[in-house]
Formats: C-alpha cells, sequence, structure tokens
C-alpha cells in the first residue's frame, strides 16, 4: 500500500512536510488550551474568513494521522501531536481549495484507488475490507471512511496540482531540447592529482620546526573535559537463544500479540499474522537498503535484525529490573552502583575517560552513552538503561577530569604525522599551481596536456566522458573530492583550456577539458518524449509551491496556530 499513496501524494506531502522541521521548533511546550471561544464553544479559526468547524478540524486530524502511518509505518505519540495539528490546518486549507475550485473525485475512482491499495499484494495477510480496517486502521482510531476521505482529498490534491500548476505545461518541445542538451552534453577531459601522499617521504621534520608547529596548534590538541563512569552492561547475546526460540514461535497472532509487551515493541505488531509477515513488511519498508541483494539473503538479514532487537529488548529489562530499586531509593549515591552489583555478583567496571560527544573507546562510542553520562551529578549520580549497539547499561558518577594540554611526549607521534602532512600538502599544491601556469602556457603553444604531464613528472589520467547528469563510473575523481564538485569546476571551464590548481582536501588537481563530444541524435529522440514529460511536472510543481507558499500563509493567519506564532507568516506554507 505505501507505493501506492507515494506514486499519489509523495511529492505534494513533501512540500507540506517540508515545515515540519521548522514546526518542531515552534511546536514547543505543552498545548494550549487557546481554543475555547467566548461562548465555550472551541475555536479553530477561520481560513480566508470562513469559519473551521468541528468535524473539519477532527477530519483534518485523522487524515494527517493517517499520512503519518503511511510515511513512516507507525501511528502518531503524543510528542507530535503539535505537529499533526499544524498540518491538520495545511491539509484544510488545501481541502477548501479543493471545493472552492468545484474539483470533485468520482466515487469510482476512489474506489479503483482504494481496490489497488488493500489487499495481500500490497499489505501482508489482508484478504478482505475487514481486515484491512481491523489490522491497520483500528490500531490508530480510524475507520474505512477516514481512509476513502484520505484518498479523496489526496486525488484531489493531485487534481488541484494539475490546475494550479497549469503554467507548467507550456513547456515546449525545443525548450525541452535545449535543457536536454544542457544536462547530457558530454565531455572529454584528463586530469593531473598533486596527492599530499605522494609528498610525504620528501618532507624533513627537525626539532625546530616540530616545536614551532606543535606551539603554533596547541589548541587542537587540547583535551576537552572528560568523563569516567562505573558501569553495570547487560548484554544482548546472553539472551540470543531466549529471542530465537520466541521467533520460532512466532508463528500465528497470538503469539506475536505475546511478544509485543514482553519486548516492549509497537503495538501495531500485535496484528500481524506471523513472523513472515513481518519480515515481508520489513523487507518492503527497506527495499532501497537492499538493492542488488538476493530477497533471500535480505529477508534471513532482516530476520537477523529482529532477533538481535528481541535480544536487545530482553537485556534492557534486565537492566529495568536492576536499576529500579537504585532509581527510587532515597537519597541515592554513586557507589550504591557497586554495591547491588557486589550483592548480586554482576561485575562492575569502571569506563576510559571520554568526551561529551562520544561514549568510551572500548564499548560503542555511543553519544546517547555519553549524553547520559554527561548528566550525571550528585543529585542523580546514577543513571539507566542506556541503550548500546550490542548491550545496556546502568552507569554512575565516577571521575571528572578537566581540560588540560595533554603531555607533548604523549602525542608526539600525532603531533610530527601532522606536520609532515601539513608540510607535504603544502609541497603538492605549489607544485600543482606551477604545473597549472605552465600546461597554460604549454596548451597555447600547441602541446598535448599528456606531454605536459610526463615533462612533470606526473601522470594525465583519462576520465570517462561525463556530463552534468553523468551516472559514469568516476572512480579517480572521486578518490579526491565529489562528483558534484567536480562537475562544478569541469563544466564551467572553457574547452580546450587548463583549469587553475583546485584545492582538494588531499592536495589538488589540474584538470584540461579536452573536446566537447557530439550528441547522439538518436538517444535525444528517444529520450526527448519522456524527458518533456518530466521536465512539464518539474514546472508544473514549481508553479504549485510558488502559489501555496503565497497563499496559505495569508489563508491561515487566522487560526490559532498562526496567531499564537507569527513567525509562520513570514516562513511560508511551503518551504
Amino acid at each position: 500500500m505505501l507505493g501506492t499513496f507515494r506514486k499519489h501524494s509523495n511529492w505534494l506531502w513533501g512540500i507540506i512536510i517540508a515545515a515540519m522541521a521548522v514546526s518542531l521548533v515552534w511546536w514547543t511546550g505543552n498545548r494550549s488550551n487557546g481554543h475555547e471561544g467566548s461562548g465555550g464553544e472551541a475555536d479553530f479559526g477561520s481560513i480566508s474568513g470562513k469559519k473551521i468547524t468541528q468535524e473539519e478540524m477532527n477530519n483534518a486530524v485523522r487524515e494527517v494521522r493517517l499520512q503519518y502511518y503511511l510515511m513512516r509505518r507507525e501511528w502518531p505519540d503524543s510528542t507530535a501531536q503539535k505537529q499533526i495539528e499544524f498540518e491538520a490546518y495545511k491539509q484544510l486549507f488545501l481541502t477548501r481549495k479543493q471545493e472552492q475550485l468545484g474539483i470533485h473525485i468520482a466515487d469510482e475512482e476512489v474506489a479503483r484507488i482504494a481496490a489497488r491499495s488493500i489487499g495481500p499484494s500490497q499489505q501482508p495477510g489482508v484478504s478482505s475490507i475487514d481486515l484491512f480496517e481491523k489490522q491497520y486502521l483500528t490500531p490508530g482510531g480510524l475507520t474505512m471512511a477516514d481512509f476513502t476521505r484520505y484518498l479523496r482529498h489526496d486525488l484531489g490534491r493531485q487534481q488541484l496540482i494539475s490546475t494550479l500548476g497549469l503554467s507548467g505545461e507550456l513547456v515546449t518541445t525545443k525548450d525541452a531540447r535545449s535543457m536536454y542538451e544542457h544536462e547530457n552534453q558530454e565531455y572529454s577531459a584528463q586530469v593531473v592529482f598533486f596527492s599530499t601522499s605522494n609528498y610525504l617521504s620528501s618532507v624533513s621534520v627537525t626539532p625546530a620546526n616540530l616545536s614551532e608547529y606543535y606551539t603554533n596548534q596547541m589548541a587542537r590538541y587540547r583535551l576537552p573535559e572528560r568523563r569516567q563512569v562505573s558501569y553495570v552492561e547487560f548484554k544482548a547475546t546472553n539472551h540470543w537463544a531466549e529471542a530465537g526460540a520466541d521467533l520460532a514461535r512466532m508463528t500465528n497472532q497470538a503469539v506475536i500479540a505475546e511478544m509485543v509487551p514482553k519486548y516492549g515493541l509497537h503495538p501495531n505488531m500485535a496484528n500481524l499474522p506471523n513472523l513472515d509477515a513481518l519480515i515481508d513488511s520489513e523487507y518492503k519498508r527497506k527495499s532501497n537498503f537492499y538493492t542488488g541483494v538476493v530477497e533471500a539473503k535480505a529477508k534471513e538479514s532482516i530476520k537477523d535484525e529482529i532477533r538481535h532487537t528481541f535480544a536487545l529488548m530482553a537485556a534492557r529489562k534486565e537492566a529495568n529490573a536492576f536499576a529500579d530499586p537504585l532509581l527510587s531509593a532515597e537519597g541515592v549515591k554513586a557507589g550504591m552502583l557497586a554495591d547491588l552489583a557486589q550483592k548480586k555478583g554482576i561485575p562492575v567496571k569502571v569506563s576510559t575517560p571520554f568526551d561529551s560527544t562520544e561514549g568510551p573507546a572500548e564499548l560503542d562510542k555511543s553519544e546517547t552513552f555519553a549524553k547520559q553520562a554527561f548528566s550525571l551529578g550528585d543529585d542523580e549520580p546514577i543513571a539507566g538503561p542506556v541503550i548500546g549497539a550490542d548491550a545496556v547499561f546502568v552507569i554512575a558518577k565516577n571521575k571528572s577530569l578537566p581540560s588540560e594540554n595533554p603531555p607533548f611526549d604523549t602525542i608526539k607521534a600525532r603531533v610530527e604525522s601532522d606536520l609532515k602532512h601539513s608540510q607535504a600538502t603544502d609541497m603538492a599544491r605549489s607544485a600543482g599551481a606551477k604545473f597549472a601556469q605552465g600546461a597554460t602556457n604549454g596548451i597555447a603553444q600547441g602541446k598535448a596536456f599528456s606531454a605536459l604531464a610526463s615533462e612533470a613528472k606526473a601522470k594525465a589520467v583519462l576520465l570517462p566522458n561525463f556530463s552534468l547528469s553523468t551516472t559514469n563510473e568516476l572512480a579517480d575523481v572521486e578518490e579526491h573530492m565529489s562528483r558534484q564538485q567536480f562537475l562544478q569546476v569541469a563544466l564551467s571551464m572553457p574547452v580546450g583550456q587548463v583549469s587553475p590548481f583546485v584545492p582538494t582536501m588531499d592536495g589538488g588537481m589540474v584538470l584540461y577539458v579536452k573536446e566537447k563530444l557530439p550528441l547522439d541524435e538518436k538517444k535525444l529522440a528517444a529520450d526527448l518524449p519522456a524527458f518533456l514529460t518530466t521536465l512539464r511536472q518539474t514546472r508544473q510543481r514549481e508553479a504549485f509551491e510558488q502559489w501555496f507558499s503565497h497563499e496559505a500563509p495569508q489563508a491561515l493567519a487566522d487560526t490559532p496556530v498562526v496567531r499564537r506564532q507569527p513567525e509562520i507568516n513570514q516562513a511560508g506554507g511551503a518551504n
């Protein structure tokens, strides 16, 4: 079903949900009670002067909740409440605009799309509308009426896009050909790389220049504030057998429902008929990740992931049982972790020092672990469970280490390596700049770029032909810089000229764009119709987005979401 919905609505909701990141900032704090009007009735404001009814708001919220589920495969929790409300107002605006323009989707069309979306081919284990409603809608508090209304409005939005983005249809074949040529015009080029690694052997380090370099760069070697914690570890591998046994039992819905509270799983999982259905669902959701992988192997990998998750959640349950008496005790002290662990015969370890961005190197360098550790204080000296990649931890405050400059002897090798790398990079860039100037003069005299490279004891690499939309393998380039960076340099150069020296992270390059290759007219003729269609759709979307970003903030000005947060007016609705 996800594929069907994405086909019909994905890009439009990309516009709408683009504002979510900003709305998460706007919608902090508790929900306001400012929906009550003077007469005691709910006040949802108005859109373009027309009051929003309770029913309209309820329906919009339910549709946004459904869209949230279709995109994330889970129902929104209470933390998404304000986000849902914010999106519901934009949903209402688009629905009102459909009504205003007389856009109405026939029942037959809604039924056709619904039939394509419901069934075993789209949803594992679904053989009827009633079963679809029970397994996928009821857990979120929705009904088939909500589903069909969502479909109707979603299809209406597509027609709304076609209507308001009509100017996109004005793209001519001539325009499309020009754009196609711009994106697909291929070039032939050669490049010489000047890599830092090639100059490392030429660097000479003396005590004097090492000392000077260290003095100038001392700040980069300063150690930040660090912490050490005492911890008790509950490994997922200790529960691997138990997790495997539970997976083997998941042959019916009753057993799956039993697993939900045991492992703290999402309630929606209780509606799945068996483990195979769960694996199929995950495989569809992660199909892009498993591109090129044999389906059987991908599903086996997913099964292992599920088993690992079960084992990790079992470890979390064990850690919870251990931590509860500590976290609920009065006057808890850090040393109580070791006392309880000793009584239970569980080893307590002390971590190596770590900073606030990474956890201990001997564990999983978890940022979550580090944040929890740095939040420990005298009032809350114990925390947990902290979930890592392969284990769950209960941690206690141990030691704080201030920021300091480490003894030079302990970092001398690192400083010397950095100095060599810095000087080698300078040498590479100096050689590259010198070559660029000489090659520019040599090309003007009619010399070959490869010959000029040989004279400079460098190697000219002939690259595969490339264009703005190239999918060719540019491995030689991408070892040094991103494809986008390279194309930006290459396509801005006149044909037949040598580029200035272009610095990269590991030195730099000099590029020679040799020639502009003839277009393949047969390929152009074959590709142009589809290219024209795509270009028109793109322009249509752009026109609609422009309309949306201008009209929506004005239309929604008299709604609680905007009245409470005036900056929404400046941010715009679609961008």
